[in-house]
């Protein structure tokens, strides 16, 4: 006698699942699009008057915040559904660049607010806020720092020694605003040169830090390491979130004077 099968609910299952992930989705698009074009120019961003080139670095922001939201999302909703967090690295890294791009515009918000009280305001009360500023601009790279401690108990030493590289670049990313902060507080004129090396010091740290994620995803393929899907996704993101905003500041400054670029009179 042939089994009589069940007809399936399909509207239920799109209900249960569709909809869930849609309204997902939906609200990553919209905080990446909020995001990625902000109505006030913030000094020291690009700022290109061309409109192709305000786009570029509009669509480029944005889909570095897809990426790294809509990744960070779907990690964190395995980690309600199984009650534990998973154990592949990359989705580590998911959690890495949703923080960057929440907390970097974060920042750039209170940067702003505290730009216009600013201007209105005495020197002593400027030099408050500059003060001020630069203590909130300390909380990305503290709570990133925290973010990859978490890798440290990863399962291969390759991983383990990869987020150490990328906690020790979130403490040197710390120096330029710790050396301004320093200046500010003492009154005293910054000292270019010094801070111009610092920067740059901390600038090939955290490129080391990405180059030894890559090289612990390449160990991975040599000794085939058993991977999720999201784990891969979540060293591809990280690649191109470390990566694509570099690559178009480099063609920008290559392709339109740093006038135009920066909006300068």
């Amino acid at each position: 006698m042939a089994e009589t099968l069940k007809p399936v609910d399909a509207s239920k299952a799109v209900g249960r699942f569709g909809i869930q992930e849609m309204f997902i989705f939906v609200a990553v698009v919209a905080l990446s699009l909020a995001c990625s074009f902000p109505d006030s120019t913030i000094p020291g961003q690009p700022n290109p008057q061309s409109f192709t080139w305000k786009l570029v670095f509009g669509l480029s922001e944005m889909t570095s915040g897809i990426l790294g939201l809509g990744g960070a999302a779907l990690v964190i909703r395995s980690w309600i559904r199984e009650g534990k967090f998973p154990a592949d690295p990359g989705c580590l890294l998911f959690l890495i660049c949703a923080a960057s791009f929440l907390l970097g515009n974060a920042v750039a918000t209170i940067f702003g607010m505290f730009l216009d009280a600013a201007n209105s305001s005495t020197q002593e009360v400027e030099m408050g806020y500059v003060i001020g500023l630069s203590y909130v601009r300390l909380m990305t790279p503290a709570v990133l720092f925290l973010v990859c401690l978490r890798g440290l108990v990863r399962d291969r030493w390759w991983w383990r020694l990869s987020f150490a590289s990328l906690a020790i670049s979130q403490i040197f990313s710390m120096t330029p605003v710790i050396c301004t902060l320093t200046y500010a507080m003492q009154s005293s004129p910054v000292n270019a040169t010094y801070l111009r090396n610092v920067t740059i010091m901390a600038a090939l740290i955290s490129f080391l830090s990405v180059v030894f994620v890559v090289i612990a995803g390449v160990i991975d393929l040599v000794c085939r390491v058993s991977r999720s899907w999201t784990h891969w996704s979540g060293v591809i993101c990280f690649l191109i979130f470390s990566t694509l905003p570099s690559i178009v500041m480099i063609v920008a400054t290559r392709v339109l004077p740093l006038k135009e670029l920066y909006g300068l009179p």
